[in-house]
Parts: structure tokens; sequence; C-alpha cells
């Protein structure tokens, strides 16, 4: 039998069973998480069955594939073939009592055929996902979430959606349908994606139950689609609760399209449309329909470019949002106009918790006008002005009223220019708001004396005169509900940082404490690492960027080893050098919570990778270890595979930047086959040729959980990626591959990207 005429057999009888089968699914079990080649290496057939478990299933699928894979051998056999694929199939029939409604996908030992018919990724992305969805069956057979994960958006049609939403026609759906911002290969692409999504939707309606929650984030939908997809759901949309339309391209055309949707969507609790160019006329013709959304609790409008007009009109809608609770306007140019406009109808927005207005540059003015507003918004809890040349009086008059939110828990005036002089009125926000425990005030040209203002009110709050030099009594603790101080980007300096150390001690609740980028070198380093023991909650500690040497690494390690509870260190970009970093891994390896250490830009060099390797086998517990940029060779490369072979909870591995070359490649395959649980491992700019790739082309084929594989900007070739594809393609749960910046002709990655062997290239 010629493989054509083989096909053609194949495809006959697979579409006999392509109707969508209606029944609910059986109880899951784990067959379907096995791989399809582990039971017979020859075939196997996935299918669902009612009264038949997914076992007895399997069985007829082996046997079935088996017979059908021996007629293929014998080019005699044609009928034969047919016959005992009919027996095989009444046989099963009359053993569980049901008709067997096999879902299409057939793989067999000739993968000629297999490639003809149905491309392998969909084999593997459906037996994930029926495993997810039986799952999610057997937890809650009322409200079912279905999820589609193509690993190439080409094989998406209209007929998959169809299908797989008619299995809940007596179900209320909540669809997820993300297509991801990284698989907008082209344009065409996209837009087989879109109209087979929406021809699906448009034939599944009348199948299934309500549609209560609509999420098609990141599908490059654009005005047209956004009117399909109105019309789509038509009149079934009363029932929709919740609406995820953020990150594509509807623009004004899309806004208005949907507006008229919308006033039938009485149910509606959450609408996102953040990022999709909706504009000024977008916005009008939302504003002018969502009073009819009476339960709306949250929306989200950001990054939209609404301008004043569009917030203007916005504004007149809000208070006729009684539910209103979350409210994003972020980067949408509102200005000192717009802002005024917003400030005049915040105070009858009673139920406002979260109120984000970040990147609109509203200026003091802005802030002085919605300043007014805020205050009557007593269950406020979250505000973020961030980055908008905000100045010292703005935060001022923000500050003077805040207090009266006694819900208020994050401020984040990150990113504006608030100064020293700012500081100190926001400052006064920790004495009246006791339940303020999140504040970011990061980039604000901050320096010395506002370290000072934060050590005076640490002072006042705990009873003591301002100007007092020694430090707080351990017992004293006036800033304990502070949980997270975050001042990146700001000019404290030594002087500064030595300050803050002194009143460490007062916030005996932070676990998060961020000074990256603050001038701060040894001194400053070391008078911190001398009352850091007194944060006994601190987890996560970011002093990169900063200029921080061998010293101050060693008087860093001295203290930080109290720190009992950290699990996340950044000290990027410092210069701690071989010694630094040996003092600090030795202090670090106490730490038994410790899961996250960046080190990149620290000039290590292989004897600082061989002093960090002598003791990276103490850490129980790292996840995530960056070492890039470190000027690391060959020889403390194989230092640290050594070691890190023996870190069995590590899944990050960042090595980027580097001078491996081939010989260095080579000793990663050690950490490629001994860690469990790798999923992620960055090898880019390591100057690795042909030879080296093909080394680690062996872990990899052995390294079943590694998710992505970052190889940009080396020297790989043709014959590279020849010796690297069979390990790609053995190793399943592989998803991203990034191999750009190799010299490689285009033509190359996208035959891999056509052949299934890559999802994605970064």
């Amino acid at each position: 039998m010629e493989l054509s005429e083989c096909a053609e057999v194949l495809q006959s009888k697979a579409t006999k069973f392509e109707e969508p089968d209606q029944e609910v699914l059986n109880d899951s079990d784990d067959d379907l998480s096995r791989n399809p080649t582990e039971e017979n290496e020859d075939a196997f057939t996935l299918g669902f069955a009612k009264g038949a478990s997914s076992k007895a299933v399997l069985n007829l699928s082996s046997q079935v594939g088996t017979k059908l894979q021996q007629a293929v051998r014998d080019e005699a056999d044609k009928e034969k073939a047919e016959d005992k694929y009919q027996e095989l199939i009444k046989r099963q029939k009359a053993r569980v009592d049901t008709e067997i409604h096999p879902i299409v996908w057939i793989l067999i030992g000739q993968p000629e055929v297999v490639a003809r018919l149905w491309p392998a990724e969909r084999v593997v992305m459906g037996m994930r996902v029926c495993k997810w969805i039986k799952e999610h069956l057997s937890r809650n057979a009322e409200r079912v979430v279905l999820q589609r994960a193509w690993r190439n958006v080409a094989t998406l049609t209209a007929s998959d959606v169809h299908q797989d939403l008619a299995r809940f026609q007596h179900h209320a759906v909540q669809v997820e349908l993300r297509q991801g911002r990284e698989l907008r290969a082209t344009q065409s692409t996209g837009q087989l994606f879109i109209n087979s999504l929406l021809m699906g939707l448009s034939q599944a309606r009348n199948w299934c139950g309500a549609i209560v929650h609509l999420d098609l984030r990141k599908n490059a939908l654009d005005g047209e689609a956004a009117g399909k997809l109105a019309r789509v759901l038509g009149d079934r949309c009363g029932a929709l609760v919740a609406l995820d339309l953020s990150d594509n391209i509807i623009g004004p055309k899309g806004a208005g399209k949907l507006a008229d949707m919308l006033k039938k969507c009485k149910a509606l609790q959450v609408l996102i449309l953040g990022m999709n160019e909706v504009g000024a006329d977008g916005a009008q013709r939302l504003a002018a329909v969502l009073p009819h959304c009476t339960s709306l609790k949250q929306l989200d409008l950001g990054w939209n470019k609404i301008g004043v007009l569009g917030t203007s009109k916005l504004s007149a809608a809000l208070p006729r949002l009684p539910a209103l609770a979350h409210l994003d306007l972020r980067e949408n140019k509102i200005g000192v106009d717009g802002a005024t406009k917003l400030a005049s109808v915040l105070a009858e927005c009673r139920s406002l918790t979260f109120l984000n207005l970040g990147w609109n540059f509203i200026g003091d003015a802005g802030a002085s006008a919605l300043a007014g507003a805020l205050g009557e918004c007593s269950l406020l809890t979250h505000l973020d002005m961030n980055e908008n040349k905000i100045g010292p009086e703005g935060a001022r008059q923000l500050a003077g009223v805040l207090g009266q939110c006694m819900s208020l828990a994050h401020v984040n005036m990150g990113w504006n220019r608030i100064c020293d002089d700012g500081l100190k009125a926001i400052l006064s926000l920790l004495a009246e708001c006791r339940s303020l425990s999140h504040l970011n005030l990061g980039g604000n040209y901050i320096t010395e004396k506002g370290a000072a203002h934060i050590k005076s009110t640490a002072h006042v709050l705990a009873g003591m005169d301002a100007s007092a030099l020694h430090e707080l009594r351990p017992d004293l603790q006036p800033l304990a509900h502070v949980s997270c101080l975050a001042l990146r980007g700001n000019q404290l300096g030594n002087d500064g940082a030595s300050m803050l150390a002194s009143v460490l001690g007062a916030f005996a609740g932070l676990t998060h404490l961020d000074l990256r980028s603050n001038k701060i070198s040894d001194a400053g380093a070391s008078d911190l690492a001398t009352n850091l023991g007194l944060c006994k909650a601190l987890l996560h500690l970011d002093l990169g960027g900063n200029t921080i040497g061998s010293d101050g690494g060693k008087n860093l390690a001295a203290g930080i080893c109290r720190c009992d509870a950290l699990c996340y260190l950044d000290i990027t970009g410092n210069s701690l050098g071989k010694d630094g970093v040996g003092a600090l891994a030795e202090s670090l390896a106490k730490l038994k919570a410790l899961n996250h250490l960046e080190l990149c830009w620290n000039i290590l060099g292989d004897d600082g990778a061989a002093k960090l390797a002598s003791h990276l086998s103490s850490f129980p517990s790292i996840r995530r270890l960056n070492l890039g940029w470190n000027k690391i060779g060959p020889f403390g490369a194989k230092k640290l595979a050594q070691a890190l072979s023996r870190c069995e909870t590590l899944t990050h591995l960042l090595f980027f930047g580097n001078s491996l070359g081939n010989e260095g490649a080579a000793c990663m395959v050690q950490v490629l086959e001994e860690c469990a649980a790798l999923a992620h491992i960055d090898l880019g700019g390591n100057r690795i040729g042909d030879v080296g790739v093909g080394s680690l082309a062996t872990g990899i084929a052995r390294c079943p959980t590694l998710f992505r594989i970052d190889l940009n900007g080396n020297s790989i070739g043709v014959k590279g990626v020849a010796a690297l594809e069979p390990a790609l393609m053995q190793c399943k749960a592989l998803g991203h591959v990034n191999l750009i910046n190799n010299g490689i002709e285009g033509a190359v990655l996208t035959e891999l990207v056509q052949r299934g062997t890559v999802e994605l290239l970064v």
C-alpha cells in the first residue's frame, strides 16, 4: 500500500468520528498523562466513551492502531485492515455498551502519514488539554474553564472551538483562548486564529450554555474582529460576568462595536480593555453605555490614550456605577485638565478601593485637584500615582487628605519629583494610616536628608526626641506595620544608608527592602549589615546597581546570615569580586529559605565562580541563580556544574554573557542531566559554536523538565542546528527556544517552527 493510499484510508476512518462528542467526559485518571509511545511504540489512539473508562478506550486504541500498522506493512491487506478495524470497534462497543468517539488523533509508526494527517504537536497538546478539561469537570461540573494552548496557532480551526465548546452544552462556560503576543508570527497567521475562533464561537453558541467569562487577551483582535465578536455573542451576552480583551488592537472602531453589545451585559462585573488604542472617540462610545452595566466592579482602560476628552466623558459615567471598586486609567495622557475632571466625580465613587492613575503627567496641579476628592474615598486601599511629575507641593496636598483613608494599604508615588520635602510629608501618613504597609518612593531624588526624615519619623513615633543620635531600642517598633519599603533609584549614598540602618529595628514587620541604585558603597553596605538582623521577617532584599566592593561584600555577609527568613537577594551590578562573593556565599549557605540569588555583573571570574561553587551544594532551597556577565570561562563553568548538579531544587540558571566557549558548554551537560527540576537555562552570548551545541544536545535530550533554553548571540551554524534538532524534539516539555543572532538563516528558523521543533523564538 502506498503512503498516499494509507493516508486516504486513515482519513476516511477518522472522519467518521469527527462529530462532537456531547457526553460529559469520564472521571479523570492518569492515563492521558503518559507518553503515547510508552505503552505501544507503534500505535496510539486517544478517545472518550460514555460509560467506558479511558483505560478501556486506550486498550481499544492500541489494538486498532496495531492492526492498522500491520496492514500498512502488507500492501495487499487494505480490505483486511478495514474489516479488522470495524470488527474491533464493534467488539468494544458491545463490551462497554456505548458508542466510542475517538478524537481523531492517531499516531502510528509511519511519521510521513501522521504528518500528512495531523501535525504531531496537536497530538501532544491534545492529550494535555483533554486531561486538563476532565480534571476541571470532576472538580466543578457547573462551571467549566476551557483553555486551549496551541503550540502552532495555524493548527486552530473553527471545528476545534466548536467541538470543544459543544461538550459543555449543559454548563456555564468560561472560555480562555489566549494566543500570546509572542505567537504573532505573521498577520495572516493571526487572522487565521481570529477568524477560526469567531467562527467556532458562532457555531458553538447554539450548543453550549451561557458564556460567563471570556478571556481573549493578546490575540491581535482589531476593530473588525471586535465587531464580529460582538455579533457572535449577540443576545447570549446577558450572562457575561467578565470580559478581558486587553492587549489587542481594537481601536475606536472596535470600542464602538463593543459598546453596542455592552448595553445588554447587565451582569457584567469585570471589563478589561487595556492596551487597545481606544483613544478619545472609543472612550466616549464606551462611556455612553457603561451606566447600563450596573453591576460593574472593575474597569480597566489603561494604556489607551483617551486624553482629556475621553476622561471627561468617562468621568460623567462613573457616578452611575455604584459597585465600581477598581479603576485603572494609567498611561492615558490625562494631564492636569483630565485629572481635574476626574476629581470632580471621584467623591461620588463611594465603593472605590483601587485607583491607578500612573504615567499621566498630572503634575502638582492635578495632584492637588485629586486630593480634594480622594479624602472622600474612605474605602480606598490602593493608590498608584507612579510617574506623574508630582513635586513636593503635590505630595503635601495628597498626604494631607490620604490620612482620612483608614484602609489605605498600598501607595505608589515612584518616579515623581517629590524630593526630600515631599518625602517628609508622605511619611506623616505612616502615623495616621496604621494600615499602610506598602510604600514605593523610588526615583524621587531623595538624598541623605530624606533618610534623616525617615530616622526622625521613627524616633517621633517611638516617643523619642526627633534629633536623637542614638539608635532605637530593639523593643521599640513604631513602624512595624510597614512591610514593603521601596527607595530604589534615589541618591541616599553612604550617609543615607547609615541613617536608615540606624532605625531598621523600627521596621520589625519589613519583608521587602529595595535600595537598588542609591550610590551605596562599602561603608553604607557595612552599616546596613549591622542592623539587617533586626528585620526578622525580611524576605526580599535588593542592593543591586550600587558600588559595593569586596570589603562591603564581606561585611554584608557577616550581617545577612541573621536574616533567617530571607529568600530573595539581588546584588546585581556591584563589584564584589572573588573575595566578596566567596564570603557572601559562605554566609548565604546558612539561610535555608534562600531560593533566588542575583549575582550578575560582579566580576567573579573563574576564581570567584570556584569559591561560589564550593558552597552552592549547601544551598538547600535555591531555585534561581543568575551569574550573567561575570567573565566566567570553562574552568569556572566546570566547578559550578559539579556543584549545581547536586542542587535538586534548581529550576532557573542564567549564565548569559560569559565566556564558556565549546568547552564550557560541554560542562553544562552535567547540569542538564542531573538537575532534576531544571526548567530554564540561559547560555546566550557565550561564544558557543557547533561543537559546543552538539555537546549540549546530549544534555537537553536527557532533561525532561526543560521548558526554555536560550542560546542567542552565539556562533551556532546550520550544523549545530542539525545536531540540536533531534534533542529538541525529544525534550517533550520544551516550549521556548531562543536561537536568534547566531548567523542562522531565517529560513532555517522558520522551518524549525513549522515542523513543531520549537514553539517560540524570542
